[in-house]
């Protein structure tokens, strides 16, 4: 896995050289590249990280559950990001006090109910992407 990220990272950051045509193309295929990582990883925070954080989030009346989705993914340069919210006009100032207030006792979940789910899932969160977009290009080619 290592090899094929360093080939990743060298032909994503190299500048390519050959006749426009071919710069082209390869000026296509990362663009593409990081929009199949982006997908991926969007696709992971959706089924994965959200419900993770829906389970650790303090219930209530549900309204503070019901309202934690993924937004994205964004992409900037060769930067991929997704955000995980919590809140509505509703709930905004609830959502983050929940969040924070480390004092109080839930019978169910408790504070950081998203930033401690996303903070264990962090270490592992290439290696999922990366099966992800495997099976994906193997479902593709059924």
């Amino acid at each position: 896995m290592a090899s094929v990220s360093r080939q990743f990272k060298s032909f994503v950051g190299g500048r390519f050289v050959g006749s426009n045509k071919t710069k082209a193309d390869l000026e296509s295929i990362e663009k593409k590249s990081i929009q199949v990582f982006a997908d991926a990883l969007f696709e992971e925070v959706v089924e994965v990280e959200v419900p993770e954080c829906v389970k650790e989030t303090p219930e209530d009346t549900g309204n503070l559950r019901d309202s934690i989705r993924a937004v994205g993914p964004f992409v900037n340069g060769k930067k991929i990001s997704v955000k995980i919210l919590a809140g509505d006009a509703a709930t905004d100032d609830y959502a983050l006090h929940v969040h924070e207030d480390l004092e109080a006792v839930h019978s169910v979940g408790g504070a950081k109910y998203i930033e401690r789910p996303v903070k264990e899932a962090a270490p592992f969160m290439k290696d999922r992407v990366a099966k992800r977009i495997d099976l994906s290009k193997t479902k593709a080619t059924k």
